[in-house]
């Protein structure tokens, strides 16, 4: 009962991903002119361990750690972890050599681009949600440009508003799912897949109603009237109510069974709470699609409910100049002119 409690809990609550505690994890990449590149992974923590939520991760000991102390409320320690690449490639093989969490992707790239004059920089690193309830698209609660909005402003409420609702019809579908297959599989005519099919929105929109009555009534400070839901067996109650038969009602253990297996997903879902991410280019900063820019640096800070309605890109792209392709041409056109000269100075003899 505990864990279906638990359960219940993640599916009625209007949220993302919350665990005890807070970890904000530090990720920056340097970048020199010759292409070459300095990554580093930091996180604050209260004990000397490495949660296994971290991500990105250290992948392999080619990666120098170091513990550093802190004098601090929250956090004890500072976790580092430092690793040199020579070449643009060997950074992007850094990722695609190592396994990817198993509800997150990663990718980088780094181009070097020499055009005589100029050396130009193109950076890109990305998040890709692998989303463990798959059955409700994205599209259905938030537009291109919304998610594109979201990302960008993750406390637009209205945004937000939408973004929790589709995470939870995520979960709602994969319970209700499993309910419906129940019933096929048991053909009973006091509850046919039909109508469970037909009250389907219905039964969503009960359930988000009774959950911002919960929230409404837990906002106000007063004490719960007993009516909330704490077990898979009130989840079905609340359901019987809409499709007006207590047949529902035998399909617990399918119910108990898909709330526990969603725990399960969630428990693997694990990741830091935010991200803040950084990356200097060498030279003049072209474009970027941070809205935090300092010299040659662009920065990001995100949490994973920017990520899940949608591939999180960061870009960045900046140009050095070539000194000596400046010099070069330069004496040769001094060459080209004294060479142009000589006939005139000869015919002047």
């Amino acid at each position: 009962m505990t864990t279906t409690k638990a359960m219940l809990t993640l599916l009625l609550i209007p949220m993302f991903l919350s665990f005890s505690g807070c970890l904000d994890e530090v990720v920056r990449t340097t970048v020199a002119p010759d292409g070459s590149s300095v990554r580093t992974i930091s996180a604050k923590l209260p004990t000397r361990h490495v949660p296994e939520k971290l991500f990105p991760a250290p992948t392999d000991s080619t990666w120098s750690v170091e513990w550093k102390e802190l004098v601090e409320k929250d956090a004890k320690y500072e976790f580092v972890a430092r690793k040199a690449f020579r070449t643009p490639e060997e950074l992007e093989r850094e990722r695609s050599a190592s396994p990817d969490s198993g509800v997150m992707g990663l990718s980088v790239s780094l181009e070097r681009r020499f055009a005589w004059f100029f050396t130009y920089f193109d950076y890109e690193e990305s998040y890709t949600y692998r989303n463990p309830f798959p059955d409700v698209p994205v599209s259905r609660y938030l537009t291109s440009e919304e998610i594109e909005r979201f990302q960008r402003d993750a406390e637009d409420e209205t945004l937000k508003d939408k973004a929790q609702r589709w995470y939870l019809r995520t979960q709602f579908e994969f319970v209700y799912g499993r309910l419906v297959a129940e019933a096929r599989r048991r053909a009973d005519p006091a509850l046919s897949e039909k109508l469970l099919l037909e009250k389907r929105d219905e039964c969503f929109g009960t359930l988000v109603l009774t959950d911002s009555l919960n929230h409404a009534v837990a906002g106000s400070g007063k004490r719960p009237s007993g009516t909330g839901i704490q077990s898979a067996h009130d989840l079905l109650r609340l359901f019987a109510d809409v499709l007006g038969s207590d047949a529902v009602l035998g399909l617990e253990p399918a119910a108990a069974a898909a709330l526990e297996e969603i725990e399960r997903k969630e428990e693997a879902m694990k990741l830091p709470d935010r991200w803040a991410y950084a990356v200097q280019l060498p030279g003049l900063l072209l474009n970027t699609n941070s809205d935090v820019v300092e010299g040659s640096t662009a920065s990001w800070k995100f949490s994973p409910d920017q990520v899940h309605v949608g591939t999180y890109v960061m870009r960045a792209s900046s140009r050095i100049h070539n000194v000596w392709a400046f010099v070069v041409t330069g004496l040769a056109l001094l060459l080209l002119a004294l060479v142009g000269a000589r006939p005139g100075l000869r015919r002047r003899r």
